[in-house]
């Protein structure tokens, strides 16, 4: 739900709950887990979200959650990085390019 997903996203990178807020509904994606031996799909309902912040607040990654860097990235450098993500991250922003949020959001 919304509420976890901002609770994730401070928890993952340090940024303040307060200062973050879901601007729409995205897509869900699926992955499959192993958990206790058992094969479960686990899907991920992903929200698009602003940060009412400074750009220099400090990100913070979770090193628990095997999140190693988190870094600003300037608008118009945002597709590089992605070459090297997950499929389905660049799926999920191929899918955000065309939301009218985030046409807004990246102007």
């Amino acid at each position: 739900n919304k509420k976890t997903a901002l609770k994730e996203i401070s928890e993952e990178t340090g940024l303040p709950k307060n200062k973050l807020k879901i601007v729409c509904e995205l897509i869900p994606t699926h992955h499959n887990r192993n958990i206790e031996k058992k094969k479960i799909v686990k899907e991920i309902m992903w929200y698009l979200v602003s940060f009412k912040g400074s750009m220099n607040t400090k990100l913070i990654p979770d090193k628990s959650e095997n999140i190693t860097d988190c870094v600003w990235i300037e608008k118009k450098h945002l597709y590089k990085p992605l070459e090297k993500s997950h499929r389905h991250i660049q799926y999920l922003i191929d899918y955000a390019k065309q939301n009218n949020d985030f046409k807004k959001l990246i102007k």
